[in-house]
């Protein structure tokens, strides 16, 4: 099952200060923390399969 959660960041390049680093926003960080939610779901559920 393919994992449908992602994380869109439009125009990057104004989400970039001066020096060049990632300013995240509110809709970025809960997009990036439902991605990674989902990802540990999977993780948890298939560590079995691994052992």
């Amino acid at each position: 099952m393919p994992m449908v959660e992602c994380v869109a960041i439009p125009t990057i390049a104004s989400h970039l200060d001066q020096q060049g680093a990632f300013r995240s926003t509110e809709v970025i960080d809960a997009a990036a923390t439902g991605l990674l939610d989902e990802l540990r779901r999977w993780a948890v559920a298939l560590k079995p399969m691994r052992a």
